[in-house]
């Protein structure tokens, strides 16, 4: 199931690529540069708190609609939400 996931995503990468100006794309990098702005001080350890807040934080929100797609709805709009996020 993963496999073919990442090859629609890949398929669909090809033929119409994300722009730069997309709405999804502006706003991630805003949270990032607000996050990276509020958390990270110069040290070593915020800057690991930061990268965790960063990367974490939206992989669990990933993984959680992941689980409650495929409980409610079944594998076939979990491995579309796959498609869609990949």
């Amino acid at each position: 199931m993963s496999f073919f996931s990442i090859f629609l995503a890949l398929v669909i990468e090809q033929a119409r690529p994300l722009s730069p100006n997309h709405f999804l794309h502006r706003w991630l990098r805003l949270w990032a540069d607000w996050v990276c702005s509020v958390m990270d001080a110069g040290q070593r350890s915020r800057a690991w708190a930061t990268w965790s807040l960063l990367v974490g934080v939206p992989a669990a929100l990933a993984v959680l609609v992941h689980w409650l797609l495929a409980y409610f709805f079944g594998w076939l709009f979990a491995v579309a939400w796959n498609v869609a996020l990949l």
